[in-house]
């Protein structure tokens, strides 16, 4: 088991996922007139590729393009249903 990761669901991913769960980020810029160079990234969800079902907590894991072994960090979320209107 990873690192971080203490337990999986047995739930299957199209169950409370829909699209893919691979996003690759594609929005970033560089950093400018700055005495450290660095890399800015943005990702929104939902968006085109996925779009989260059911209720419950996530975990988001970015891995470098060429290390999918060892992630760069690793933040849970929690999505929660709109049940009740006030």
């Amino acid at each position: 088991m990873r690192q971080g990761l203490e337990k999986k669901s047995d739930i299957f991913i199209n169950d409370y996922i829909e699209g893919f769960p691979e996003n690759p980020i594609d929005d970033f810029k560089a950093s400018f007139n700055t005495t450290v160079n660095y890399f800015h990234y943005k990702l929104v969800f939902p968006n085109e590729r996925i779009n989260f079902k059911i209720s419950g907590n996530y975990v988001l894991i970015v891995y470098p393009y060429e290390n999918q072994e060892d992630p760069v960090f690793i933040q849970r979320f929690t999505i929660s249903e709109e049940t009740v209107k006030i």
